[in-house]
């Protein structure tokens, strides 16, 4: 009788076993198809800013200035974003104090908004 039972237990771990695999397949699965919808969501919203002025707010204080990109000053640089891929974006902005164009990168993942400049 107590092989029966210790059969009987077996046979449910095997079955709660091949449950919770597929469960996780299909969270997995899930998790992918939201990614791959992501960049390319975002993909289109850059491929409409580029060559255009804008303004770009971010959140990363590692970068030496941050503060000019933080959204909480009145006179955050005006630029054009001249390249993307995956994981960077080419922003070029005019600083009126060194008095030259400047290239900055910025990671996709630190930046809030992307605001587009219009001269009203």
């Amino acid at each position: 009788m107590k092989w029966w039972g210790f059969l009987i237990i077996i046979l449910l771990i095997l079955d709660l076993q091949s449950k919770l695999q597929a469960l996780s397949n299909k969270i997995y699965n899930n998790h992918e198809e939201k990614q791959k919808s992501k960049k390319f969501s975002k993909s289109l919203i850059l491929d409409e800013y580029i060559g255009k002025k804008v303004s770009i707010e971010i959140d990363n204080d590692d970068i030496n200035n941050s503060y000019l990109f933080s959204g909480s000053t009145p006179g955050s640089p005006v630029g054009e974003i001249i390249d993307y891929d995956n994981v960077w974006i080419a922003f070029k902005y005019y600083d009126k104090s060194k008095k030259k164009y400047i290239n900055q990168y910025f990671r996709r993942r630190d930046i809030i908004s992307i605001n587009e400049y219009s001269k009203e």
